[in-house]
């Protein structure tokens, strides 16, 4: 994940006090899936994910958890996942 932190950074993405919540998220998202982080995503996956956390977090900490996945996702090569 430093790798990742490091991408965010070097890219502007975010601001970098929110970096250790995107790591988290994409952490998280992973253990959800019992997935090794170097393996592809679904769109399907991350809606299932996202969908879970509904009823458990704010609504900007659901677009933060979708926006992280994305990003890992793009950082990772994968082509982006068709989501809504």
């Amino acid at each position: 994940m430093e790798k990742f932190a490091d991408y965010l950074i070097s890219k502007s993405i975010i601001p970098e006090n929110q970096i250790p919540y995107y790591i988290g998220w994409v952490k998280a998202f992973f253990r959800f899936l019992d997935k090794d982080t170097s393996e592809n995503v679904t769109a399907d996956e991350i809606d299932r994910y996202i969908k879970g956390l509904v009823k458990l977090v704010e609504a900007w900490q659901l677009k933060q958890a979708r926006q992280a996945i994305q990003a890992f996702c793009f950082f990772q090569g994968q082509p982006p996942p068709n989501m809504p």
